[in-house]
């Protein structure tokens, strides 16, 4: 729980509180300094709960900017709050064109009075975030107020005020409560800065300045083909989450609230727009935005998490840099082309792959981007595509021959009861899982075990939650992965020179070919007994003799005896 705290509260039983709180934001001032935030702040500290100290602004002049930033870092006193926010609501009553400038001359005064390392952040009404025209981007989060699911903002931002209405324990009455929604963890905001893995240029280390990590092009490449050949889908503010916990560790199973059907990231749309993004959450493996794929990449290789957006790449991450078509002598792997002019609109990124004919840098190139919600990561061309701007990512990635600090990890063979299997998986899991399901009779389809999650496997594993009574989903959970090994591992040794055949488990069809669609000539009852016409397939189905002839059946049912 994140709520913010005010007088209006009353005095809070923070012990009855505690238990429940991620972080906290507390008033320390506005007009007056708030006569609750001292023992509120104290109350956070002696229990250990993280809390940010806000100040409701009223300033409308330069004057009263620096006055009123005098009674904010008074009323904070000695109490060392991990953010400073600056609450702009519209009893401000400030002029939207002086509103920057007002913001500013408070800013450089507060971090005079409280050091320039201070984090400030920001919450603002949804109406200004377009029409005031405010550098947000410098503030260290975005808060927003919205009441209901009607009224979420749609916007990127880090945190939403969701109700004024609250109920939380400890406190009587009503309280704002709010939850995240960016890509920052929550770390960002219960823990000092210093505490925090750096994604800044450089980083103290035993009082000597050590390089950002950096990982190598060609890991960079490596992802964006295999993000490309999953087919994985886009919705916007991802950056390589599992579509349907929103983590990136596909072995989590835990769901974020924000990543379910109902929540944020699937909200944002509407109409067909939804469509898509409800079917990449049912579909593919990761999901990413354009600059998410630079972003998540770098997450998933280094831990540390690199929020920004794609005007900021080319900005902050890119050396060296420019305008127009990329120069033939920096078409390399992992290069980035920026759309949109000037500069500080750019809203697009992709990423060059590798000469469309080997050995020709000169010539076209494969340009890979997560390019909307109705596309997904698809594959285009340079000749295609007009970018205004390209870009190498050197602040973050390593283009030399050099491995780098990171190496190419080795490929990682994934088994049966690693993650949950799902449509639109893959790899050496679902390979081994679909060898057992047709073990047990079960039809995966045409192609067989081929690795490949798809709509026969899922009909399949629902098929075979039916019959073991598990709860029928599709999905492939820890409970089907205990179940099936049981079954297969009490399997017995094949019999030597078998004769006979004995169907056990239930009755089956007696068919004319090994699979579920050909032509039904009988059933086989349980416990009844078939001679054995010598022969059994990958598959496992079982040719008995069958009046003047042969037949087939499953070997679900068909047990090879003496």
């Amino acid at each position: 729980m994140i709520c913010d705290v005010a007088k209006y509260q009353g005095k809070i039983d923070w012990d009855k509180l505690a238990p429940s709180l991620d972080f906290c934001i507390i008033k320390a001032s506005g007009k007056t300094t708030d006569p609750y935030y001292a023992r509120n702040a104290a109350e956070c500290k002696r229990l250990g709960i993280p809390f940010h100290a806000y100040h409701f602004f009223y300033c409308k002049t330069e004057a009263n900017a620096i006055a009123e930033a005098n009674l904010f870092s008074n009323s904070v006193g000695d109490s060392e709050p991990l953010f400073y926010v600056f609450d702009c609501e519209y009893d401000w009553g400030v002029r939207k064109e002086n509103a920057q400038r007002i913001l500013d001359v408070f800013e450089k005064e507060l971090r005079r009075l409280r050091g320039n390392d201070i984090r400030i952040a920001i919450y603002l009404p949804q109406e200004w975030y377009n029409n005031w025209n405010l550098d947000l981007d410098r503030y260290a989060y975005l808060w927003i107020p919205g009441y209901g699911e009607k009224f979420r903002p749609k916007f990127p931002h880090d945190m939403w005020q969701y109700t004024d209405k609250g109920k939380a324990p400890g406190i009587k009455g009503g309280v704002d409560l709010n939850m995240l929604m960016g890509r920052k963890p929550l770390s960002f905001f219960t823990t000092k800065a210093d505490n925090q893995e750096p994604a800044e240029e450089t980083k103290k280390e035993g009082g000597t300045t050590m390089a950002t990590k950096k990982v190598p092009s060609k890991v960079l490449v490596a992802e964006l083909k295999a993000a490309r050949d999953r087919k994985d889908g886009y919705i916007m503010s991802s950056r390589g989450e599992n579509p349907r916990t929103g983590y990136l560790d596909l072995t989590v199973t835990k769901v974020r609230s924000s990543w379910k059907e109902n929540g944020y990231y699937y909200t944002q749309y509407s109409g067909d727009k939804k469509k898509a993004a409800l079917k990449w959450r049912k579909n593919c493996t990761r999901v990413w935005d354009c600059n998410g794929m630079a972003e998540g990449i770098y997450e998933i290789h280094t831990g540390i998490n690199i929020n920004t957006r794609a005007r900021h790449n080319y900005a902050e991450w890119c050396d060296p840099k420019g305008q127009g078509q990329i120069p033939v002598e920096m078409r390399v792997p992992g290069a980035a082309i920026f759309f949109g002019t000037p500069s500080s609109d750019i809203h697009h990124v992709a990423y060059l792959i590798e000469p469309v004919k080997p050995g020709h840098p000169e010539g076209d190139w494969v340009v890979i981007e997560a390019k909307g919600v109705k596309f997904g990561v698809v594959e285009s061309r340079l000749s295609d595509r007009k970018p205004d701007y390209w870009g190498l990512m050197t602040k973050y990635y390593d283009y030399n021959d050099a491995e780098g600090d990171i190496p190419i990890p080795a490929p990682v063979e994934i088994h049966l009861g690693d993650r949950q299997l799902m449509n639109g998986c893959e790899g050496n899991d679902v390979k081994e899982l679909q060898s057992y399901l047709i073990r047990l009779g079960y039809d995966c389809g045409r192609w067989g075990a081929d690795g490949d999650f798809g709509d026969a496997t899922e009909a399949a594993v629902r098929k075979f939650q039916t019959n073991v009574g598990h709860k029928v989903t599709g999905i492939f959970t820890a409970e089907d992965v205990e179940t099936i090994l049981k079954m297969i591992s009490g399997e017995e040794a094949p019999v030597e020179d078998p004769k006979q055949v004995v169907i056990k488990g239930g009755q089956c069809y007696i068919r004319s070919e090994p699979n579920y669609t050909c032509k039904k000539l009988g059933v086989a009852r349980r416990d009844s007994v078939h001679e054995y016409a010598g022969e059994t397939t990958e598959d496992g189905w079982v040719k008995i003799k069958y009046k003047d002839g042969t037949a087939w059946v499953s070997g679900k049912y068909a047990k090879l005896v003496k």
